[in-house]
């Protein structure tokens, strides 16, 4: 049996699909329009990597010449030098350009490359969910793809060997001699490896998507999909006509370019989604048997696409730690000019061709590629050790030396609490909602009502202004009931896009309220993302029943109406201003630049205003409907001067994008205090 039999020779198409794979993954990154789905090309490559490895095993395996030895030896000549460059480059660069929080992590990050488990490290971080943005400050975290591949080749050369142990069969040649077992077998075996492999990614998309985003059982299938191409190699189906090469190939590209330009970062994925581009690289991949060459072959196989593809390892190692590190806070703070997305693209580009040439090249065919393949090995374990020590003197020197920060930024402090020592969401049990028995109480205990004198109901807004109610609360001798409830807006009708028992949970709180003898009702609200996201869809009552369509408007009213007939007075509480993203300690960082003092301003009252225009019309558009009502804006304290406190004495004001922390919402408590005043307590 020949041994290009499963050990395809070089085919430059190949490298023409690695050049989509790694363009595609660098123009999603740097945000360019119409490739959303970009991220797709590390599936891409899983498959051809899954196809290219499987392929040298089973060559090797039916050759009786395979060496785990010399594998991993080729292995670690194509991978580590670059590595080893991308990794001293970005430790180096980001003592400089990260914050020391970012520092820390970019050594550890550093550390699980060495051995290759950062897959593992960031599905650590992903909170239950995977999300490029988020990983915005992680300059290595494209490395979790090369743990994911990495992880491959240690596993599958030792499956297929026993696989070859345990199926070998009497050889006709000779009684003492042993055959190695069909390609039908391993073919069958790759097959059924990949379907477990989809059952569990699919599984894991469920219950864990950052997971299943991550992790190598929910990936498996895509580089075993690559390997059952690779199989086919050899056997009758190894030669399609011309006429069949071609409609795979169309089929595959329309595949590819599905998936690149119409996925976003709210497709679900891997699992199903992640057929659409497994598949297109698997058709893309046989349509290359044929003898003729597809169209798709032949423009794959031309000259610009096959450079880019021989440098794609190092473009790919590349452009994340320059995308990311171009555009850090500490970048930013010193003034140093942005640098274009032509721009970037063309330095990464750049500096990719040298590291190909520099440094992959050399290593793969210099002096270096004669070296013995323990001495190869013995080099690339020495590297691995190197970049965990200098992994953890990262994580040292992030806590020691921050001499090299701009001083602004080592003053900021971020205070990311809620109330702390205040437990106040509870389990959202319907019983206990009905019964008042989820919240938490505010001020002195020792008051002794035995019901509360008002009520706080609410979404995680009216959570963040728990600390400023009880410290009223106690300073006037009052005592209140806090119900919170995370993304359920206190509206009747209100949907949420992140829970399904918002409405239950809001109708059971609302008939507890208006049940109680409380006078004073303070709805607390994220009422801009509720006006936008709540009423999108169609209306369902509590019981599941359709309802006439709702808007924020309609909803606003029913409430407001709903609780007066009940004998409330009702207050609402307006959202605070909006900073532009959730990285507080950058944005207070960068607004501080070009201000004095220790106060740091954001965004103009005008603009805040302008943001609550559709709020504040709902609000004049139900005013004539209901009785009198009161209304409270944080924004009168926080925006005295005509531009909103973001930070002050050093300490940023905001935990997120859209509330503020509990020392803010204490300092800000009297803005409450008239509304406070105004409460009778029945005792």
């Amino acid at each position: 049996m020949s041994s290009s039999l499963y050990s395809p020779e070089y085919r430059p198409d190949i490298d023409g699909l690695r050049a989509l794979a790694v363009l595609s993954v660098v123009l999603c990154h740097a945000g360019v329009a119409g490739f959303g789905g970009g991220y797709v090309g590390v599936d891409i490559f899983f498959v051809i990597s899954g196809y290219l490895i499987t392929g040298q095993i089973l060559s090797g395996l039916y050759q009786r010449e395979f060496s785990f030895c010399d594998f991993y030896a080729r292995r670690a000549k194509r991978i580590v030098p670059a590595l080893l460059a991308v990794v001293a480059f970005t430790l180096a660069a980001s003592f400089y350009l990260l914050m020391p929080d970012e520092l820390a992590e970019t050594g550890r990050a550093a550390w699980q490359t060495a051995y290759f488990f950062s897959n593992h490290y960031f599905w650590g971080l992903g909170n239950g969910h995977w999300d490029y943005i988020a990983q915005g400050t992680q300059p290595l975290w494209h490395l979790w793809s090369l743990a994911v591949g990495v992880q491959f080749m240690i596993v599958l050369p030792g499956l297929l060997v026993l696989l070859f142990r345990v199926g070998r069969r009497t050889d006709p040649a000779g009684p003492r001699l042993f055959a190695p077992p069909p390609i039908w077998v391993v073919r069958s075996v790759l097959i059924g490896l990949a379907l477990v492999s989809f059952a569990v990614s699919g599984a894991l998309l469920q219950a864990d998507p950052s997971a299943a985003f991550y992790l190598l059982p929910s990936r498996a299938w895509e580089l075993l999909f690559g390997g059952v191409i690779a199989s086919l190699a050899g056997s009758r189906l190894s030669r399609p006509p011309l006429w069949f090469a071609e409609i795979c190939s169309i089929v595959g590209l329309i595949c590819l370019l599905w998936g690149v330009l119409t996925y976003t970062q709210a497709t679900p994925f891997p699992a199903t989604h992640a057929l659409v581009p497994v598949a297109g690289t698997g058709l893309i991949l046989y349509a290359g048997y044929s003898r003729t060459p597809a169209w798709m072959t032949r423009l794959l196989s031309l000259r610009a696409f096959v450079h880019v593809g021989l440098m794609s390892y190092s473009l790919y190692l590349w452009h994340w730690p320059l995308w990311v590190l171009s555009r850090s806070t500490v970048w930013s703070v010193h003034g140093w000019p942005q640098i274009p997305v032509t721009g970037y693209l063309a330095l990464t580009l750049l500096i990719s061709w040298l590291s190909w040439r520099g440094i992959e090249r050399p290593f793969r065919t210099g002096w270096f590629s004669k070296a013995g393949s323990r001495t190869i090995l013995a080099g690339a374990l020495g590297v691995c050790i190197a970049c965990v020590g200098a992994g953890w003197w990262t994580i040292h020197a992030s806590r020691t030396d921050q001499q090299s920060l701009p001083p602004v930024l080592t003053q900021l402090d971020h205070d990311t609490s809620v109330a702390p020592g205040i437990e106040c969401e509870g389990k959202p049990e319907l019983d206990a909602i009905r019964l008042g028995q989820s919240g938490c109480g505010l001020g002195d205990p020792a008051v002794g009502a035995s019901q509360p004198d008002f009520i706080l109901l609410g979404d995680s807004h009216a959570r963040m202004w728990v600390g400023a109610f009880d410290a009223l609360a106690r300073e006037l001798q009052l005592h209140g009931l806090a119900m919170a409830y995370a993304n359920c807006a206190p509206l009747r009708g209100a949907a949420s896009p992140v829970r399904t028992d918002c409405a239950q949970i809001t109708d059971a709180a609302l008939e507890y309220v208006a049940r109680s003898p409380v006078q004073q009702v303070i709805l607390a609200g994220f009422w801009t993302e509720a006006e936008a996201t709540a009423f999108a869809g169609p209306a369902v009552a509590a019981n599941g029943s359709p309802m006439p369509a709702l808007t924020f408007s309609t909803s606003l009213r029913d409430t407001i109406r709903y609780l007066q007939q009940a004998g409330k007075a009702v207050t609402l509480i307006l959202d605070v201003p909006r900073l532009a993203n959730d990285d507080v300690p950058r944005d207070s960082a960068l607004l501080s630049v070009n201000q004095k003092g220790t106060d740091v301003f954001g965004p103009s009252l005008a603009d805040h205003m302008a943001r609550q225009a559709t709020i504040v019309r709902s609000i004049e558009e139900v005013w004539p409907t209901v009785k009198p009502f009161g209304i409270v804006d944080p924004a009168v304290e926080l925006c005295a001067t005509g531009q909103c406190l973001v930070a002050r004495d050093g300490r940023t004001w905001y935990r997120n994008a859209h509330q503020v922390t509990d020392d803010a919402a204490r300092e800000l408590r009297a803005v409450f205090l008239p509304l406070l005043r105004s409460v009778s307590a029945p005792r």
